[in-house]
């Protein structure tokens, strides 16, 4: 299995143990590393049966404005914007993720922030014959997953998982 990890993160597979079950056909990303799961199954020439996209970071429906403020704040306040971003993803279970956390660059931020989720990028995925998977947490306090189910419920396996954090911990 090949898994990216999140913005901020690294390693932290084994926090998804449950949902990764699958084989070296597999490709998965958590948060934003979904997004780069997602580019390198729709680039990749290797085969890939399973596609998982946990907690998908999703920001689709938040005005550019807002998302520039986000960036502004991560450049004059790195250390502030990380704590918040840590305890967002981790809100109300308790785990310890001090052992996963890592830098974090301005890039990945801003390719987190901006990025265009493409129902044509999926159909192709899924035209392939690669299942694509999304598990979204209903209590994310990171991304809207409302929103992000609406957009891909119709074209990917979609779970919904409820009183659970972006890390899909329960709270």
């Amino acid at each position: 299995m090949k898994f990216f990890s999140a913005f901020g993160l690294k390693n932290e597979q084994e926090l998804f143990r449950f949902w990764l079950n699958c084989n070296d056909f597999c490709v998965a990303g958590f948060s934003s590393g979904a997004i780069d799961a997602l580019e390198y199954t729709l680039n990749s020439k290797n085969r890939v049966d399973r596609l998982i996209l946990i907690s998908p970071i999703f920001f689709e429906n938040i005005d550019r404005d807002e998302l520039n403020k986000r960036v502004k704040i991560f450049k004059k306040r790195y250390k502030k914007f990380m704590s918040v971003y840590y305890k967002k993803i981790d809100i109300g279970s308790r785990l310890d993720i001090a052992k996963y956390k890592t830098n974090a660059t301005l890039l990945e931020l801003e390719n987190a922030l901006f990025y265009n989720w493409s129902i044509e990028k999926l159909e192709k995925i899924s035209k392939r014959g690669t299942v694509v998977e999304v598990i979204l947490s209903q209590d994310d306090k990171i991304s809207d997953s409302k929103y992000a189910l609406y957009f891909f419920k119709d074209i990917t396996t979609t779970y919904l998982i409820k009183d659970v954090n972006h890390l899909l911990k329960r709270i």
